[in-house]
């Protein structure tokens, strides 16, 4: 490589991509709170998919991914406000 930062590009990971994360995580947990009355195996395979889902991204975050960028509180306080709906939806099938 003729420059520095041709080299560094030229070896570091993919961009970080909170979206494709957000998505699975959301996902995740509605579906379990939507189905989980009706099959209680979701509740742990859940909790193990979640595990597994945080330790994947920090070893990738530290040793894998570019530098993620800067991400206010916005999508965090968003996000929060999007689960605060799924116990709703786990109480609407558990009624039904």
């Amino acid at each position: 490589m003729k420059t520095e930062k041709a080299y560094i590009d030229l070896h570091a990971g993919p961009d970080f991509e909170l979206n494709r994360k957000l998505t699975h995580l959301l996902t995740t947990v509605f579906m379990t709170m939507f189905f989980g009355f009706g099959l209680p195996i979701l509740y742990p395979i859940a909790l193990v998919g979640l595990i597994v889902f945080y330790f994947t991204d920090i070893y990738m975050i530290f040793y894998h991914y570019k530098m993620p960028p800067t991400f206010d509180e916005k999508i965090n306080k968003g996000v929060l406000q999007v689960l605060e709906a799924a116990p709703f939806y786990s109480l609407v099938m558990a009624i039904w």
